[in-house]
Parts: C-alpha cells; sequence; structure tokens
C-alpha cells in the first residue's frame, strides 16, 4: 500500500520528463524558488542571446498576477524594473491568457525551463512584448538534483478556502480504509523526501540532525536562512561564545546604525555591536530574515543565541548517535512503549544557561522571569517529525528487517501533533463539510495530506480545473 501514492504522482512527469533517480516532478514552483534564489542559476540569457544580470528577482507576488513584481535587472546594455512571470513551458504564457490581460502590462521578463519548438514572441496586452529567457542550460545542478535540493514547504503559497474537487467525487465516498492507506502512501513518499533533502543540504551524515535542528529554529519562513547560517558559523565555532554571537546577529543585520532605537540603550547591545564591527569586514555571509507576523516571543534574536550556543556543545554531534542508540534499543525492547520512546527522543534536546537571555526575549525587553535556553514543545516537535523521522525511517530501510520496519510504522502511526490553521485549511479542502477530524490528530495523515496539498492542490488550488488527483486514483 506504501507504493500507491508514488504511482500516482509518476504521471505528473509529463509536464516536465522526470530525470532518472528523481524523487519528485519539478513544478512551476520550483521555478519559482529557483528565480527567488537566484543561488542556483547561471549565466542567464534572452532567447536573443543577450545576458541577464538580476540585480534584484523582485518580489514574491501572492495575488493575481504576475510572479514576482518590481524586479530589477540589466539585460544587455539597458536597466529594467518590471514583472517577472515564469512558467515550465513556453506556452504557458498564452495557455493562461495572459497576452489579454493588462495586470501583465508590466512584464519584462518571461521565464521557463524551455522554448518551444517554433519560438513565440510573448505578447502583453498593450501591443508591447516581454522578454524571455530558458532556464535549461542555465542550471548550475544536474536536473536530476534540483527537486530534491528544494524545499517547496519553506517558500509561501497562497491558500483559498475553496472545497477541493476531491472532496465531492473521491473522499465523500471512500471508505475510511482507503482513506487512511492513501494519506499513509503519501506521508511516507513525504518522509523519502525530507530524508533526500537532509542528505544533500549537510555536509556530513553526523550533522544531520544538527542541521534540522537549525532550521526549526528559523521556523517555516526563515529555516533555509538559519540553515545556511548555521554551515556558515560553523568556522567560527571555537570562538568566544559573545563573538560567535555578534557574527550571528551581524549577518542578519541585527547590529547595523538605527536597526531599532530602543536597543541602543542597552549595553549589551552595544558590546555585541562593537564585537562584530570589528569583524564585519571579513564577514561575506548576510542573511535576509522574514520578521512580519512574528510575536516577541518568537523573534529570531534569542533563537540565535541559542543557536550560538548549539554551535559550541561539545556533545553537539553526538546528539545523532543518541537518537540512532536510543531507536536500537527501542528495537530490542518491544515493551517498550511508542510514547515512552517518543519521551525519550524529545528530552535529547540541550538546554543552556545564559545569564542575560534566561532573562529576556529581546534586548532591555524583559519577560519577567528566569527562562533557560531551550526548544520548546512545538520546535521540539517540528524536529522530531522533520528530522529525527526522516532519519530513523533511513536506517530502518537501510537495515531492511522486518521488526524494525513493523515497529517504525507503528511509531509513526501513533504520533500526534496539535492542529494548527493550514491543517484545518486541508481538513476542508478534502473533506469538505465531512471534516474527518480523527484522521488530523494523527501526524502521519497530516504529513499526507500536507504531501497531495503541495503535490496537486498547489499547481490547480483556485479553482481545481486541470487537477489529475481524482482521475489518477481511479487509474491505480
Amino acid at each position: 500500500m506504501l507504493k500507491l501514492y508514488p504511482h500516482m504522482i509518476n504521471p505528473l512527469k509529463s509536464e516536465v520528463q522526470e530525470a532518472k533517480g528523481c524523487f519528485s516532478t519539478l513544478t512551476e514552483r520550483h521555478f519559482q524558488i529557483l528565480w527567488l534564489e537566484q543561488k542556483l542559476l547561471k549565466s542567464l540569457k534572452t532567447s536573443q542571446g543577450e545576458e541577464i544580470e538580476v540585480i534584484s528577482p523582485g518580489i514574491w507576488n501572492k495575488e493575481g498576477g504576475p510572479d514576482f513584481l518590481k524586479a530589477h535587472l540589466r539585460i544587455g546594455s539597458r536597466t529594467y524594473r518590471g514583472d517577472v512571470e515564469i512558467h515550465l513551458f513556453e506556452e504557458g504564457w498564452y495557455a493562461h491568457g495572459h497576452h489579454y490581460n493588462p495586470l501583465y502590462n508590466q512584464v519584462v521578463l518571461h521565464v521557463c525551463y524551455k522554448g518551444s519548438s517554433q519560438k513565440k514572441s510573448i505578447n502583453k496586452e498593450n501591443g508591447q512584448q516581454a522578454y524571455s529567457c530558458y532556464l535549461e542550460n542555465s542550471l548550475s545542478l544536474p536536473f536530476d538534483q534540483l527537486a530534491n535540493r528544494i524545499d517547496v514547504d519553506l517558500y509561501p503559497h497562497e491558500i483559498f478556502a475553496v472545497k477541493g474537487r476531491c472532496a465531492e467525487l473521491l473522499f465523500k465516498s471512500m471508505p475510511k480504509t482507503k482513506i487512511r492507506a492513501l494519506f499513509q502512501s503519501a506521508a511516507y513518499w513525504r518522509l523519502e523526501k525530507k530524508l533526500n533533502y537532509l542528505q544533500l543540504s549537510t555536509p556530513a551524515c553526523s550533522l544531520q540532525f544538527a542541521g534540522g535542528v537549525a532550521m526549526a529554529l528559523g521556523y517555516k519562513h526563515n529555516a533555509k536562512a538559519f540553515l545556511e547560517l548555521f554551515f556558515y558559523l560553523w568556522k567560527f565555532r571555537d570562538l568566544p561564545y559573545q563573538e560567535l554571537l555578534s557574527i550571528a546577529l551581524g549577518c542578519c543585520g541585527f547590529l547595523e546604525e538605527g536597526r531599532k532605537q530602543s536597543w541602543e540603550s542597552s549595553s549589551y547591545y552595544q558590546y555585541l555591536r562593537s564585537l562584530w564591527w570589528g569583524k564585519r569586514d571579513q564577514i561575506t555571509h548576510q542573511v535576509s530574515l522574514k520578521l512580519d507576523r512574528i510575536r516577541p516571543l518568537h523573534h529570531p534574536i534569542r533563537r540565535l543565541a541559542y543557536l550560538s550556543h548549539f554551535l559550541q556543545d561539545c556533545h553537539m554531534e553526538e546528539i545523532e548517535g543518541r537518537v540512532v542508540n536510543l531507536w536500537k534499543g527501542a528495537l530490542n525492547n518491544p515493551e517498550l512503549s511508542v510514547k515512552k520512546l517518543e519521551s525519550q527522543l524529545l528530552s535529547i534536546f540541550p538546554v543552556y544557561q545564559d545569564a542575560y537571555w534566561d532573562c529576556h526575549y529581546l534586548f532591555e525587553t524583559s519577560h519577567g522571569k528566569c527562562i533557560p535556553l531551550g526548544l520548546g514543545k512545538e520546535i521540539k516537535a517540528h524536529v522530531l517529525l522533520n528530522t529525527v523521522l526522516p532519519i530513523l525511517y533511513g536506517l530502518t530501510k537501510e537495515a531492511g528487517d522486518s521488526w524494525g520496519w513493523e515497529r517504525f510504522q507503528q511509531f509513526y502511526a501513533s504520533m500526534n501533533i496539535p492542529q494548527n490553521s493550514k491543517s484545518v485549511y486541508l481538513q476542508h479542502r478534502f473533506f469538505g463539510e465531512q471534516k474527518n477530524e480523527e484522521f488530523f490528530e494523527e501526524a502521519q495523515m497530516i504529513q499526507g495530506a500536507y504531501q497531495l496539498h503541495q503535490d496537486f492542490c498547489m499547481r490547480y488550488e483556485a479553482s481545481c480545473n486541470g487537477c489529475p488527483f481524482v482521475e489518477r486514483y481511479a487509474n491505480q
């Protein structure tokens, strides 16, 4: 049954042929992320051979209209400011009716994976034309590695509150046993992808757990930034703690002049700034963090303090070994309950004493009580689900024994996580008024729902028009 979902995904390669060994199909969202990051693109040119310099990729647009707004580009010898639209193929411009839509009149550049056999001009509603850019020959990684290097869940997407066609045409009449089997299969497909992402994102196996902790500290919108910062700071981990923290804060722009007036009166802030300004000319890494809608207690500053302690923890690289030993102990002790194992795994996260941050969550902002630097329940659950489980899944798959596989399935199936706004939305998306709340109390079912949403809904979200999910399931 666990192979059910991969068989539904494979036909998606009709839009972009899946390269050998690639775990998932590349979609428009992958190419939107490539454009936003720019790190995996090289030697961009227009279809006419003019060089493109991306001064700014623009602002990711979550409303109607072009994918990126207010981009700043140099094409040939001329500089342009305008919008960027992205499709898998050149024909997408006309298939989506952009040539009739005035919202796309400010598009300067149409980006797609490859052009059509007969090159087409990109005509706009106002009679002007946009440049075309094909990414096929501008990727700095082999095609078959791209999907596994990009975690689309870390990037913004629009959520529509519309009930999906699958709610009426599929799930309304589907027996609960079959619903469970489908979502379970999707959850294991998601584990496979997460394992692959961890392996590709960390330079050493012993650092996969540490990298997962770093991503969790960044929460969803800053996860990748925290991971990159963690590995950049690795070479400075032998510095005194205050110096390491000053580099972390400085890389994120928190120690620049005029950053926040209320912090200026903090002697500790001024001390860290003095350390940073003595090193800033030697530091090449810069991090842009998303700070909107972040509650004070979740502000990245305190999490950077934890990250700095974590980097200097002499036992940090041993934690993954402890995870493995706990798992092996569980395999050798059938009497150990799943809940007990989960509790043991959650207990391995270190807590640090810090004279300043035990009493503050921002500079000069006290929380009124002593709270040691540690990971809250939400972050621990995140690491358990997105790092520990994939690592254990990889170990279990590699060992290949039936008892280990049975134990892993038992462990995963019993995990519960609190509902959030996205899981509530997905209940409505897939089940409409029949919400099947019991499924969404289980981590496995929620993860399966996330994967279905990622692979199907996010591509056809507003109206379900063209989504092949129902038909794919029927043809299994």
